[in-house]
């Protein structure tokens, strides 16, 4: 009994552990907010002054807290705490979830930025919110009929990408060859663009360019009574297949200039200098466009860009004399590699490699034809021979 007594009052003792402590950094996890979805959350909230790198106090966040307790319904209190935890800001961890129940009460009580932060956590699926269309859709569509240009955007998104029907809101999939159910939803994606472009949203005059440019929406009469016997003939060589109406050059242009000129948006200066390489409404002119395309790799790192200034190069476009110039090819097929965008950067290691092969296959056939037949010079004009062996194999 004694014994029994002295073992539990004997201070507690426990082996070494066999395994190795933990370590007291845990792995930092994928981050909520992914690049892409920055772009898609940070038009909302950068309007009131807040992204993720905003400096938010325990304070700041306590008053926050303690005004949501207050008045349950507040639509700022309850969107901007929603905010913070969308971002992770102060001692908050990120979390969609968390943020979309602040949101869903702020929308609820007329904000019209919360219901579109909501809509997009669930067009996406965020995070633990579930992916849902038809539910997305809804809560844009309050933001639209509230007037809220990004809320005409990302509605007439949902109809431009098939996620939305002009009859029932559901999940669709697109066929470039279906009827007028297709069109009737490109026709309410032009008219959503066009209240979000009448309010400068970058991204819905981008994809106005586009639609103009591929044929997907009327052109106006009175742009129409102003396309000449030209215009009009090559429209009708780049007419999309299954599209009603015909591609508008001209106004694709200059929605792609009003994007890339006054909003900087780089797809659209994308797009403008393919529409210049391939002459679609105007003069074909590599040389302008390969420029256009170095500025859009130099400045905004645009991979498309890269790439196809590989392409350019590896082809003679826009190079002196029309020369191919393999070592910058494959400089630029690298860059766009290393950019790792999962779109672009997958083509561009392919064609890097590929390039790499063709250019050192060619190298030891014309050493072998050199060597066979010592009394003939063989070179050829199109092959670099400033590309050093360790440049093909790096």
């Amino acid at each position: 009994m004694i014994l029994l007594l002295l073992f539990f009052l004997l201070p507690a003792f426990t082996l070494p552990s066999p395994f190795p402590s933990p370590s007291p950094f845990p792995p930092t996890p994928p981050p909520l907010i992914t690049e892409h979805l920055l772009s898609e959350f940070s038009p909302l909230s950068n309007l009131h002054q807040i992204n993720h790198t905003t400096s938010l106090s325990s304070p700041q966040l306590a008053q926050l807290k303690t005004s949501t307790l207050l008045t349950p319904s507040d639509p700022n209190s309850n969107y901007f705490l929603g905010l913070a935890h969308l971002y992770g800001l102060s001692s908050l961890p990120p979390s969609a979830v968390s943020a979309s129940k602040f949101f869903r009460i702020s929308a609820e009580a007329g904000s019209a930025d919360a219901a579109c932060a909501l809509g997009l956590l669930l067009y996406f699926g965020i995070g633990g919110v579930g992916r849902d269309s038809k539910a997305a859709n809804a809560w844009f569509s309050i933001a639209s009929l509230a007037d809220h240009p990004r809320g005409h955007w990302l509605l007439g998104r949902s109809y431009y990408e098939g996620r939305a029907s002009i009859q029932i809101e559901i999940e669709i999939e697109i066929d470039v060859n279906g009827g007028d159910q297709q069109q009737q939803n490109f026709d309410e994606a032009g008219r959503l663009f066009g209240l979000a472009a009448a309010a400068a949203v970058p991204e819905a005059i981008h994809h106005l360019g586009l639609m103009f440019e591929y044929g997907l929406i009327a052109t106006s009469a009175a742009v129409s009574s102003e396309v000449s016997k030209e215009e009009y003939e090559e429209a009708l060589m780049f007419k999309t297949p299954g599209s009603q109406h015909l591609p508008n050059f001209r106004k694709a242009k200059e929605l792609y200039q009003e994007a890339w000129g006054k909003f900087n948006f780089a797809e659209s200066g994308y797009n403008l200098a393919l529409m210049t390489a391939y002459g679609r409404g105007c003069e074909q002119d590599y040389p302008r466009a390969q420029n256009m395309l170095r500025t859009l790799s130099m400045d905004q790192a645009h991979p498309g860009a890269m790439r196809y200034l590989g392409i350019f190069a590896t082809h003679g476009h826009g190079m002196k004399d029309d020369v191919s110039d393999y070592r910058a090819a494959i400089v630029w097929f690298d860059k766009c590699a290393k950019m790792d965008d999962g779109k672009f950067s997958v083509l561009c290691v392919k064609e890097r490699d590929e390039l790499r092969g063709a250019v050192k296959a060619s190298r030891e056939n014309l050493k072998k034809l050199n060597k066979e037949f010592p009394d003939i010079e063989f070179d050829n004009v199109d092959l670099d021979w400033d590309i050093d062996m360790k440049f093909l194999d790096s």
